[in-house]
């Protein structure tokens, strides 16, 4: 007597995953002249909100902790990956990068911490996961000062926000394809961000 096997039971339905992040340009921003001084903080917001309708996304960086670094953020309706601690430790939204979904704590974050300031690598490493889950974006840098040359060095296209308070002239020689602003402070963070906003947009 001839048997056949049993027929294995359907495979349940997968549920469907949410997208995997997905930006055309990735903005990689030093926070230290917005933490510092609050009225930047107000003249630049604008520029923020209107990358809501552009397809970019903003990975602050600072010196300050990552607790700062978070409430910055939520004044800024931002919840994308940061860096901390000069570049000690890389914060991601729960779930951005791993099409899993987020836990029901919105305010937890995978922490990859370097043990030491490690900025060049944090950025190196959150460009990687924006190029793993999606199509590489353009990288865009924004930074002042020389501490800020890691960073800038790393990206596709180098800002540097003019600062008369500060010798420039060392860091421009160091990153010598940057843009330098032609507004200064917060007015030259506007130009930085709407002109690359622009060009998402394209």
């Amino acid at each position: 007597m001839i048997t056949t096997p049993p027929v294995p039971a359907a495979a349940p339905f997968l549920s469907p995953q949410p997208p995997l992040p997905s930006a055309s340009v990735v903005i990689i921003a030093d926070a230290g002249c917005l933490l510092a001084h609050p009225r930047a903080l107000a003249d630049v917001r604008p520029a923020f909100e209107a990358l809501s309708r552009c397809d970019m996304h903003v990975v602050l960086c600072a010196d300050r902790d990552a607790a700062t670094v978070i409430a910055l953020q939520e004044q800024l309706g931002l919840r994308h990956p940061f860096i901390s601690n000069r570049g000690a430790a890389l914060h991601i939204p729960r779930g951005f990068f791993s099409a899993m979904p987020a836990s029901e704590d919105d305010s937890d974050w995978e922490v990859i911490d370097f043990g030491m300031p490690r900025l060049g690598h944090a950025v190196r490493l959150v460009m990687a996961l924006y190029e793993a889950a999606g199509p590489r974006p353009l990288t865009v840098g924004i930074g002042e000062e020389w501490r800020h040359r890691a960073l800038l060095r790393e990206v596709d296209a180098p800002v540097v926000v003019r600062n008369s308070a500060v010798d420039q002239a060392r860091l421009i020689g160091n990153v010598p394809t940057a843009y330098v602003t032609e507004a200064e402070g917060a007015q030259g963070w506007v130009e930085a961000i709407l002109g690359h906003c622009s060009a998402g947009d394209a």
